[in-house]
């Protein structure tokens, strides 16, 4: 192989391959990239065999090939090279590849090749596509709300579910909820559930920004999802189980409505948590009373932070305790400048819901206490 390319496109795409290998894969053939030269272009993959990642970049082809290099060391190396072009030449005597840039040459030993697994991409039987833009946002609202890990894997993913035209996205970790809907007149799949694992949708999330929504091409199967965009295409398990009903944990109706400027709740919740976190449980407690939300934090061996703010409250007054996170968690994935807050009693659910927005609703669990 001989090839010369933009260093910007080889380092970008190194980036994104990253993602798919692990810090100590198992196998050490999984701990590199996969270079292939087809027609002018360089293909680029990367997997740690749950997910894997596919790119292309253009290239000036002098000699075709494929080679197997260390991600850490071929990441490492490109980046700090000093000129715009990198040329990169295989010597398939003694397995080494120069790669050099102007003034400065690496010789790096590249890996055994034939243990590689094959990565194709999905056919395109089962597909819809959505904008970058629209998928971003949806991703956005629910992923936070998913947990980090335990032993139900279905809580630490989050369900696609496509209804008609209506396209939703659900995050839960069982003590908090987070729904976000989007109508698009696109879809030919009427009726659609797929657990996504959040990690991913994360990743997508740090990569299919741009200036000018464009679309991404999802694909699909019993166990796999796809996600192409641009130069880029990645390819994942599915999470199988079954994802609670989601419709069935928010409230339908609600005593007591709490309009309230959303920067003001999350800048006082901040300052009285200042206490609540050095407690084992991490808890707020919101008193609504006479349009006024009285917030306070109590430890013993600390202290107490109280701080009152003015609301509009339509309903009886309600005390109730959160785990702070979960409250400030989703004020930080709201644009909109006035909230809702809806609630029954001090041991039923709230919900969190932008004003004069139905797209987006949040529901968190509170805690019980003492007092």
């Amino acid at each position: 192989m001989k090839i010369n390319c933009l260093k910007t496109d080889l380092v970008q795409t190194i980036q994104v391959l990253l993602k798919a290998i692990n810090n100590k894969p198992e196998k050490e053939y999984l701990s590199g990239i996969h270079c292939e030269t087809v027609h002018n272009q360089l293909i680029m993959k990367a997997t740690n065999e749950n997910i894997s990642i596919i790119c292309h970049i253009e290239a000036d082809i002098i000699e075709t090939g494929k080679i197997l290099l260390p991600a850490k060391y071929f990441y490492d190396m490109t980046r700090i090279l000093p000129n715009d072009n990198i040329q990169i030449t295989t010597n398939t005597d003694n397995n080494l590849v120069n790669i050099s840039s102007g003034t400065a040459t690496f010789n790096l030993v590249s890996m055994p090749i034939e243990h590689y697994p094959v990565l194709e991409k999905m056919p395109a039987v089962n597909q819809f596509k959505i904008r970058n833009n629209i998928l971003l946002d949806l991703i956005d609202k629910t992923s936070f709300a998913s947990a980090k890990n335990g032993n139900r894997p279905v809580f630490t993913g989050c369900l696609l579910d496509i209804q008609q035209a209506r396209i939703s996205m659900v995050g839960t970790n069982m003590h908090r909820l987070a729904v976000k809907h989007e109508v698009l007149d696109n879809l030919e799949n009427p009726n659609l559930q797929l657990i996504i694992p959040a990690t991913l949708l994360d990743d997508l999330s740090t990569l299919l920004v741009s200036d000018i929504p464009s679309d991404v091409f999802i694909n699909y199967s019993n166990n796999q999802i796809s996600f192409s965009y641009e130069n880029i295409y990645i390819q994942s398990r599915l999470i199988e189980g079954t994802f609670p009903n989601y419709q069935n944990v928010i409230p339908k109706t609600f005593m007591t409505e709490v309009n309230v400027k959303k920067d003001e709740l999350k800048k006082a919740i901040e300052r009285v948590a200042l206490i609540s976190r050095s407690n084992e449980y991490n808890t707020v407690s919101l008193f609504f009373s006479d349009n006024i939300l009285t917030l306070t934090s109590v430890n013993l061996t600390v202290g107490k932070a109280e701080e009152h703010i003015n609301v509009k409250i339509t309903g009886p007054e309600v005390k109730i305790s959160f785990n702070v996170d979960y409250l400030v968690d989703v004020l930080k994935h709201i644009e909109a400048e006035d909230i809702v807050l809806s609630l029954n009693s001090s041991l039923q659910p709230i919900t969190v819901k932008p004003l004069q927005d139905d797209s987006f609703i949040y529901v968190v669990t509170p805690m019980r206490t003492n007092n």
